[in-house]
């Protein structure tokens, strides 16, 4: 770990940060996640890798790329959940749980939701988990799909 890439860090989170606010522009913002994501592995920070997963995820999603995107939500989880860090581990089943429904995957959606449901009423508490709860039912309601929530 040299010091170049440990200070290379700070920019690689800004990166990231702008591409929160603008994913439209979908090549640049995959680019700049890319090396982000090089830079972050290379000082191992394992709780940034994470959280770049799971942006690099919902790029994926918007842009139909649905399958990379369980991929990479699955690759965030883990780290979440290596790292302790349980307000992105429910974050991340969360999301799992939506795109799965989005992909048809009704019984893998309602187990992620069920499992999320667990981490987000410990991380964030009830207020949290009513709003997720919207949310996913939200989505269940404009896919036809009942028993998910």
């Amino acid at each position: 770990r040299n010091a170049g890439a440990r200070g290379a860090l700070p920019a690689a989170r800004g990166r990231e940060r702008r591409l929160e606010l603008d994913l439209s522009r979908v090549e640049p913002a995959r680019r700049l996640f890319a090396e982000a994501l090089e830079v972050i592995r290379a000082v191992g920070e394992r709780h940034s890798e994470g959280t770049t997963l799971g942006y690099m995820a919902s790029l994926c999603r918007e842009t139909g790329q649905l399958r990379g995107a369980e991929v990479l939500y699955l690759e965030a989880l883990a780290i979440h959940r290596e790292t302790q860090n349980v307000r992105l581990e429910g974050q991340a089943l969360m999301m799992l749980a939506r795109l799965r429904l989005a992909r048809g995957r009704i019984d893998g959606a309602r187990s992620a939701w069920r499992e999320a449901a667990v981490v987000v009423r410990k991380a964030g508490g009830p207020a949290e988990l009513a709003r997720r709860t919207r949310e996913m039912q939200a989505e269940c309601a404009a896919a036809g799909v009942d028993g998910v929530v």
